[in-house]
């Protein structure tokens, strides 16, 4: 794995942690950080739609380990039964995560092939930040 990137996600640890501890307002860069944001479109999403079979879902970008649970454990607070699953272009670390919580896949998500009845909802966490250009994300 690439050494600056373990480095980045110790040090984002570190502060989530001190963040808890000192009670203080989070915003260290986590999926977490977005739980607010995405339990309300979650949960309109579950009142508005009927979903035939198992709901699925999708995080393109990972961050951290901790992104992944923070993620599946607010999917599936709506979702029970969803099925979670993580694309990430660096996160070998992510490869040691349960396939109970999310699926973990090493790739580009720029190069997905998303059809309409693929995935129910599609999540990030900060990937329009590592993007050279977000025309074509920001149209679809």
């Amino acid at each position: 794995m690439n050494a600056q990137r373990i480095v980045k996600e110790r040090v984002q640890q570190f502060c989530q942690q001190t963040e808890g501890l000192l009670d203080l307002r989070p915003v260290s860069a986590s999926y977490g950080l977005f739980i607010p944001s995405y339990v309300p479109a979650l949960l309109e999403h579950h009142k508005s739609y009927k979903l035939a079979g198992q709901p699925a879902s999708l995080l393109l970008g990972a961050q951290s380990q901790d992104s992944v649970y923070e993620y599946a454990a607010t999917v599936h607070a709506i979702y029970p039964d969803a099925r979670c699953m993580v694309v990430d272009i660096e996160g070998q670390d992510l490869m040691n995560i349960s396939p109970v919580a999310a699926l973990c896949m090493l790739g580009n998500a720029l190069s997905l092939d998303i059809s309409g009845s693929t995935v129910d909802s599609i999540h990030s966490s900060f990937l329009l930040n590592h993007l050279k250009t977000t025309g074509g994300v920001v149209m679809e």
